[in-house]
């Protein structure tokens, strides 16, 4: 049975776990989307608009979190990022996030790289 939680007015599932020699390497969520617009104000709309985006979001974070896990099973990272728990709340933390997971074994990659040449 998954484990269901719910954390900034979206629904997780926690389901799949990938483990090698019984160590976790990633675990997968699968969230619901927002329920469907109910009115047809403006505000209504716009916080609909707001939900969509933050639940966009979100996917893409746990999207990249968990390729960021599988890419590097050996290595220790965090472990919010192997389990996928205390994903961010807010639009613009779950963007700084977003831009932490890309761009984070680039710029680790480029210091060893520099370091290297030095010799």
């Amino acid at each position: 049975m998954p484990k269901v939680s719910s954390r900034a007015r979206l629904t997780f599932e926690w389901g799949a776990t990938h483990k090698r020699g019984g160590r976790l390497i990633s675990r997968q969520v699968s969230i619901q989307p927002p329920p469907p617009i109910s009115c047809v104000k403006p505000t209504c709309l716009v916080k609909y608009i707001i939900k969509s985006w933050r639940y966009v979001l979100v996917l893409l974070y746990h999207k990249y979190r968990a390729e960021y896990a599988e890419k590097y099973p050996d290595i220790y990272i965090l472990w919010k990022y192997r389990t996928g728990e205390d994903s961010p709340e807010g639009i613009w933390l779950t963007i700084w996030e977003i831009i932490k997971l890309r761009t984070r074994r680039r710029i680790t990659w480029l210091k060893q790289k520099k370091y290297a040449t030095r010799g």
